[in-house]
């Protein structure tokens, strides 16, 4: 939708007691860490084309988790390695790769 008009589109939850709340960014945040959890890996099918470094409260473990077990954009993970604030470089390839062995996932592996 932003590619189209060059807005965001809202997205709110619908709630049968509380009626029509926004969806947040810590909504959003805790859906990315619900789906890295619980969502089965994708397998070298394709990156999800997802900047998990715009969310704040998403760590760089976070996004080497997410990107081992489901890939995300190339772009999303340099970032990470560019602000490396949260800890080595060789401790955060350890932890995407780690993900990817258990993911079964070659294409974050070989990107890492």
């Amino acid at each position: 939708w932003k590619a189209l008009t060059g807005k965001w589109l809202p997205i709110v939850i619908l709630h049968p007691t509380t009626g029509v709340q926004p969806f947040t960014a810590r909504h959003q945040t805790a859906l990315i860490r619900e789906f890295t959890a619980e969502v089965e890996p994708y397998k070298d099918k394709y990156a999800l084309p997802l900047d998990l470094t715009s969310y704040p409260d998403i760590t760089g473990d976070e996004v080497m988790e997410f990107h081992g077990a489901h890939g995300c954009e190339e772009a999303c993970v340099d970032k990470v390695f560019d602000n490396n604030e949260w800890q080595t470089l060789k401790e955060l390839v350890v932890i995407g790769l780690r993900h990817a062995v258990h993911a079964d996932n070659t294409a974050s592996a070989r990107s890492l």
